[in-house]
């Protein structure tokens, strides 16, 4: 029987982690799937249900600590009887529910992102109980090199494995430009800005207004249509704010879409305004368009984006920098084109979903190996914590 691979969820909505995921479990044959959301169902858990992987819920919104708890006991009770060869975790927050986890598990964390921004019992928690994940997969440098100077890391614990896409898929929808920009009703001569995210704070999509403004108020004004592709929280405030500056015309929330290499197909720039990134599966897939990207200079995104052969990057929370890259490459078409047809050759190179699912293989077949001497040893000793 191959090994059974867990795969656990906080949140059930399609991010990039969830749809990477996916697309990296169908190119691993040698192993069988499974995935837990531990917060109620939503599109990611549908999404894995059609794709014939047997998936469930612990039906648990993670609001606190006390929620936290409870989600570990439900996971624990859920696997009891059929416990995965390994457990491959998205995130701190599911992390820390496996960590617990007694018996103890192979336990690899994906950190997707750097973030110094959690709640203090959060990273106490993480801190407290680092040793007790085995293989730390990052997808860039900078999420390695915070792993191992500000949470103690060792370095050997630590794989980089750079997201991956289907470079050739994305391109392909090239020819659906103009139906597309007809669909949405996008002038022929009319610049289009697509971003594609979650609407969560991380992505800075109040940065973006105060971007758009100043790309409506420049003079000449350029005429432009930004659209943003995503579903999350801040979308009802995100809708009154663009209604109150006067941009709801001009920046359009068009929701959750399965059609982004249509999108991007029509689009002429991609931008991203995020204070906080890993490495975005969205900028991987604009650059597989043949699109320029405009971004900040958060996380891994240098690792994707090279400013000036690529795109172009700003300092995070620069409203005025990004607008000011994107009003030069308005005005500079043909220096779009060669900019994005420079990132599609890079996404080729160097970004593709058969190399990352083959890298995260290796890790798996890895801890497998070792799985009856890490199911003897605890690499942290037994707390106080541990006993909560």
């Amino acid at each position: 029987m191959p090994p059974r691979i867990l795969h656990l969820f906080a949140v059930s909505a399609l991010g990039g982690s969830e749809l990477g995921a996916l697309a990296y479990i169908n190119r691993q044959p040698e192993f069988v799937h499974s995935a837990i959301f531990v917060e109620p169902g939503g599109p990611a858990l549908e999404r894995y249900a059609a794709a014939g992987i047997e998936v469930r819920t612990l039906d648990q919104p993670l609001t606190g600590p006390i929620a936290l708890y409870r989600a570990h006991r439900r996971l624990e009770a859920a696997l009891r009887t059929d416990p995965p060869a390994l457990l491959h975790a998205y995130g701190l927050r599911p992390s820390i529910l496996a960590r617990f986890l007694q018996p103890r598990l192979p336990l690899v964390q994906a950190v997707h992102s750097i973030d110094r921004h959690r709640p203090p019992w959060q990273a106490y928690l993480d801190k407290e109980t680092a040793r007790r994940v085995d293989r730390y997969l990052t997808n860039s440098t900078a999420a390695a090199d915070f792993l191992a100077t500000e949470r103690g890391v060792e370095r050997a614990r630590i794989r980089v494995v750079p997201n991956g896409i289907d470079v050739e898929a994305v391109a392909a929808a090239a020819p659906e430009r103009e139906r597309t920009r007809n669909m949405l009703g996008v002038p022929v001569a009319c610049t289009l800005v697509l971003t594609v995210a979650n609407l969560r704070e991380p992505k800075g999509l109040d940065v973006l207004i105060g971007v758009a403004e100043r790309l409506a108020a420049a003079r000449p004004a350029p005429l432009f249509v930004w659209l943003i592709a995503g579903t999350g929280p801040l979308g009802g405030d995100l809708a009154k704010e663009l209604a109150r500056r006067g941009l709801a015309e001009r920046v359009r929330l068009i929701g959750f879409r399965s059609d982004i290499p249509a999108l991007l197909a029509a689009a002429d720039l991609f931008c991203l305004t995020s204070r906080r990134e890993g490495v975005p599966v969205s900028i991987l897939e604009a650059m597989a368009a043949g699109k320029a990207v405009v971004a900040t200079e958060v996380g891994g995104v240098s690792e994707l984006v090279v400013s000036g052969e690529t795109g172009l990057l700003a300092p995070a929370e620069d409203d005025a920098a990004l607008a000011g890259a994107l009003l030069a490459l308005f005005g500079d078409r043909e220096r779009a084109i060669a900019l994005g047809r420079a990132g599609q050759e890079r996404a080729r190179a160097h970004f593709t979903l058969d190399r990352a699912a083959g890298e995260i293989g290796a890790v798996y077949r890895e801890l497998v190996a070792e799985q009856p001497a890490a199911a003897l040893s605890d690499p942290s000793p037994v707390s106080n914590l541990d006993r909560r």
